[in-house]
């Protein structure tokens, strides 16, 4: 006797499938995963400054853990700039451990992406951190999502945090400036030391549009 399912048997497991699949992602919590709680602080870093690393341990010291710097870059950068943003991304995470629990890059901001993005290497965010010029854009994103009902959905402890990244006219136009001129004094003035090594391929490869 021929057990064999029909195809009609075939098309009604897999439609049940899906539907059970859908129903788990809708109850699905991102926050709920496990791993290293950490709070997720997105920029451009074009370059990364002092005013940047300052804003990641007022990150640290208030909610009481890591920061993932999340580096949000256009889908055109050319290879070179992109090799020297990935040198960059690693020698601050080995010189900050205590800080910076590892640097992402992205070309999109929306959070739920890059949620997904730090689940996938083991982390569990609980918020994100910015300046004040993006704070009312991220929460304006968190609330459509949040009224929205996301699949992706985030959990109502999740936060967003203002951290001041700016002291002293530290800037990044001030510093692709001083790039520009081979103000190099400037640049090291504005810039974590293990980053100086840097500057000639910066000014060489940084696109100051």
């Amino acid at each position: 006797m021929n057990t064999r399912p029909s195809s009609g048997d075939n098309n009604l497991i897999i439609v049940k499938y899906l539907q059970s699949f859908t129903e788990y992602l809708g109850e699905s919590h991102i926050g709920d995963m496990g791993g290293e709680r950490v709070v997720y602080f997105p920029g451009r870093f074009q370059p990364f400054h002092k005013g940047h690393l300052l804003a990641i341990e007022q990150a640290a010291q208030i909610f009481g853990v890591r920061v993932i710097p999340v580096q949000i870059i256009k889908p055109n950068t050319s290879s070179e700039l992109a090799d020297i943003y990935a040198q960059i991304r690693n020698s601050m995470t080995q010189t900050y451990p205590s800080w910076i629990a590892d640097f992402l890059v992205s070309q999109s901001n929306y959070i739920p992406h890059v949620l997904e993005a730090l689940h996938q290497r083991g982390f569990q965010p609980i918020g994100l951190v910015c300046g004040s010029d993006r704070t009312a854009a991220y929460q304006a994103q968190l609330n459509q999502i949040r009224n929205q009902g996301k699949i992706q959905s985030i959990p109502t402890s999740f936060a967003i945090q203002e951290v001041m990244q700016r002291q002293d006219n530290l800037s990044g136009n001030a510093l692709r400036a001083a790039l520009q001129k081979e103000d190099w004094a400037t640049f090291a003035s504005m810039t974590p030391e293990n980053l100086h090594i840097y500057r000639e391929a910066l000014k060489k490869h940084l696109n100051y549009d």
